[in-house]
């Protein structure tokens, strides 16, 4: 599989270390010292040491280190923040690589009905939801 026109690497750092080394201005929530949050390189942003460039670009197992040396090449960092509301609702994330830069995320969602009456339906094609559609619905049973 070949993602290199995008992607080169992967590493993880600690999310009580990521939010002690910079203020996102959002509170951390609870159990963050027992998590770690992904990082995906993408050109030269990998970290210096020789060490963990090649474990991070290796696919293999993904190294976890901090925050500042994750972070020591990135001219830019961008923040994706994600939470699974509910156990049963099952999320994916898709990294799109060589198009526009983007600052916002879509949301897709198999519901079936509108608004605040939708619920998920595994039957129910992927669809871009609002923002207010997919919060809404994330409660709902499932069919």
């Amino acid at each position: 599989m070949q993602l290199n026109h995008f992607l080169t690497g992967a590493a993880a750092v600690n999310r009580q270390n990521l939010f002690d080394t910079y203020d996102f201005g959002v509170p951390i929530s609870d159990f963050a010292a027992n998590q770690n949050t992904l990082f995906l390189y993408d050109h030269h942003a990998l970290p210096n040491d020789a060490k963990i460039r090649n474990a991070a670009g290796n696919n293999g197992e993904i190294p976890v280190i901090d925050a500042v040396q994750a972070t020591e090449n990135c001219d830019a960092m961008n923040v994706i923040f994600v939470k699974n509301p509910q156990n049963a609702l099952r999320q994916c994330y898709a990294l799109v690589g060589g198009q526009y830069q983007g600052y916002h995320v879509q949301r897709w969602m198999r519901i079936e009905g509108e608004g605040a009456h939708g619920k998920i339906s595994k039957t129910t094609p992927l669809h871009q939801v609002s923002r207010f559609e997919s919060i809404s619905s994330c409660f709902c049973e499932k069919s």
